[in-house]
């Protein structure tokens, strides 16, 4: 087809960038004219848009008959259509209705307020008929137990905004009694209790992100994880989990199966299509076991297939395996000169090559193995300096081919330098890559 793929290092996938003709995108406001699309391939036979993000709202797109760069644009146009077709129909049976909503800075979806709890949750809507529910009132801070549920299908008999909001609103307070009921049985019978932590679980260890509204919610998930060394943050949709990765290194991400708009499996290519993101693992927790479901993760190049309840105390082990073996790196390394300053001197040398996660310095410093240092890293394009708390993690002798030098691991930046470290490191990526 006359691309060129940048093989993903879990060999199991590839990002492509495909140029775009001129015609333009037709979208909610203005037509859009595009240079390129940016998108990953998952298994065989589909892709999924990264870059413009307005296509990323698209789900999976199968091209397996498609036999030319032109057959891929026009099968992204058609996905395109489908989407705008149906927003379309559903504005029409939104204003229908006498409800007013919008598309949040040019989003494929339409949001409308709902008056329950502050009123600031919002409800949207792709196609006639179908509600998705946000997290206010008795689903506040609620994992269903399918996040299907999550959607509600709206009789079409309706006949004002007003019994759309009652049904909304009668959607919401029966899933939420539902699930009270549920947490109450399974407190009953002792499955919500966490064995206590060994003092090998206690080790720190580096952050991990759960993705979906079902993880977010899962607070004896979140302190059996931290109980354990884990630095846990919590998403709801892949979308925040991409805007997550500009702020912080997550090394281990656990994406529910299903989720409110989409397939957790596309978490996989949307974060390693990241800049300067490789073999960061990501683990599929399913509701229930499904063999293809499994499959599927397997061949989209998940780390992991879990199912529900997590068992924190068993999975540990498996979890601190999947962030510290030493032959999977994590983040893309760059071979930038640094100045690296330590124990607030000026007293320092040059990191030879750097990544999101850590970096190796060329010293003859004697830095003890395992050792705690404090570092500061100057950022000449920015003018200005990170500091970051570092682990030693190996020490080169150093020979007639090798320099000697420390591998330094991060362990976190105290000054809340880490986004500017980030977009430095975005700076490296040669331009057109950074979507």
């Amino acid at each position: 087809m006359g691309l060129h793929p940048e093989p993903l290092p879990n060999g199991r996938g590839a990002l492509v960038t495909l140029p775009f003709g001129p015609a333009p995108l037709p979208t909610l406001g203005r037509p859009r004219r595009l240079e390129a699309v940016r998108f990953a391939t998952v298994g065989t036979d589909r892709i999924k848009c990264l870059a413009p993000r307005v296509l990323f709202y698209l789900p999976l797109i199968p091209i397996t008959d498609c036999e030319t760069r032109e057959d891929l644009e026009a099968r992204i146009r058609d996905a395109w259509r489908a989407r705008l077709d149906a927003l379309r129909r559903a504005r029409g049976w939104l204003e229908g209705l006498g409800v007013e909503a919008q598309a949040p800075n040019d989003t494929p979806q339409w949001t409308f307020p709902l008056p329950i709890g502050d009123g600031s949750g919002l409800a949207s809507c792709t196609e006639p008929g179908k509600v998705v529910l946000p997290s206010v009132g008795a689903l506040a801070g609620v994992a269903l137990e399918d996040p299907k549920d999550r959607t509600l299908t709206v009789d079409r008999t309706l006949a004002s905004a007003v019994d759309l909001e009652i049904a909304i609103t009668n959607q919401i307070e029966s899933l939420g009694r539902a699930h009270a009921e549920r947490e109450a049985r399974r407190r009953q019978r002792g499955l919500l209790l966490d064995p206590p932590p060994t003092a090998a679980e206690r080790q720190h260890l580096p952050p991990v992100l759960l993705l979906g509204p079902g993880l977010e919610a899962q607070q004896t998930l979140h302190e059996s994880l931290r109980l354990r060394g884990f630095r846990v943050s919590a998403v709801r949709s892949i979308q925040e989990a991409v805007e997550a990765f500009q702020e912080a290194s997550y090394e281990l991400v656990l994406a529910e199966a299903s989720l409110d708009r989409g397939d957790g499996i596309e978490t996989i290519p949307a974060i390693r299509g990241l800049p300067g993101m490789a073999r960061v693992p990501v683990v599929i927790v399913d509701d229930r076991f499904r063999q293809a479901r499994r499959e599927t993760a397997r061949e989209a190049g998940a780390s992991g297939y879990l199912t529900q309840p997590l068992d924190v105390g068993r999975l540990a082990p498996t979890l601190t395996r999947l962030v510290t073996r030493p032959r999977h790196r994590r983040f893309t390394r760059y071979a930038r000169p640094l100045a690296v300053c330590w124990r607030g001197t000026r007293d320092g040398e040059v990191a030879a090559v750097v990544g999101r996660g850590g970096m190796f310095v060329r010293t003859e410093h004697p830095f003890p193995q395992n050792a705690c240092e404090r570092f500061e890293l100057y950022l000449p394009d920015f003018g200005q300096g990170v500091a970051v708390e570092s682990e030693i993690v190996y020490r080169l002798a150093g020979g007639a081919t090798s320099p000697a030098g420390v591998g330094i691991r991060f362990r976190g930046f105290p000054d809340g330098g880490e986004s500017l470290w980030i977009a430095w490191l975005r700076s490296l990526e040669p331009a057109g890559t950074t979507g």
